[in-house]
């Protein structure tokens, strides 16, 4: 697993890098238009979902505006980081607020679309990485994991065993990731090392997190044959 641990960096190339990203995140529009029936997604209008199903653009463009949001809620104190998160979910899968189940139903629709929820590299100071796993690094996993995605276990299921293969070709979990990130030298200067064992804890007993060792044949095959429809290009 190739990992750079964050610096905070002066230099202008970064700050603009940063600035033209979130432009270009922001040149798409919400509403986009469904993609040929070529393209690859792993549920057509008529599997039994009870979600709205997304075309590939459709994800890439939630995924992108959640990673910049990671991104915005590192020095802005007076974003709700989890707040933007459920509303982009909201909003890409249309969910009734209202309607019976709808945090089950909102939980299920990020399942479903989690292994394409990966940040693209920024400026050489992050990889290509999840979600789950772009929080921790940037250090805002409060918010968007203890507060958001890890809230509830039972009325808010996240699946926290989605599976990445990294750039050579190993498949991890965040599970993997936290257990990487701890064994690592600089671990206590980067990082708040009791916040973030507990954050494991918290993920292998509420919501039995697993690493990627941890998964029988069967399960570790589905799971990357899920991140594979979903990331024709990485798999």
């Amino acid at each position: 697993m190739v990992l750079t641990l964050w610096r905070k960096s002066g230099q202008p190339e970064v700050m603009v890098s940063l600035f033209v990203f979130a432009a270009l995140i922001f040149l798409f529009p919400m509403n986009v238009q469904a993609q040929a029936d070529s393209e690859r997604n792993p549920f057509s209008e008529s599997s039994e979902h009870d979600f709205k199903s997304l075309s590939e653009q459709e994800r890439d463009n939630m995924r992108n505006r959640i990673c910049l949001a990671l991104n915005v809620a590192r020095t802005d104190e007076q974003m709700s980081l989890s707040d933007t998160i459920d509303t982009l979910i909201s909003e890409h899968g249309e969910f009734d607020e209202t309607a019976q189940n709808h945090d089950l139903k909102k939980a299920n629709f990020w399942n479903a679309y989690s292994p394409s929820m990966s940040c693209p590299p920024t400026a050489g100071l992050y990889p290509q990485q999840h979600v789950f796993k772009r929080a921790i690094l940037m250090a805002v996993y409060s918010e968007a994991l203890n507060q958001y995605f890890l809230a509830d276990s039972k009325k808010f299921p996240i699946d926290m065993n989605v599976i990445e293969v990294e750039a050579d070709g190993t498949p991890t979990t965040v599970l993997d990731f936290i257990d990487y990130i701890l064994a690592r030298e600089e671990a206590r200067e980067a990082f708040n090392v009791g916040q973030i064992i507990r954050l494991r804890r918290t993920i292998e007993v509420r919501f039995d997190g697993k690493r990627a060792i941890d998964m029988d044949r069967q399960e570790l095959e589905k799971r990357l044959q899920q991140f594979q429809d979903l990331n024709p290009s990485r798999g």
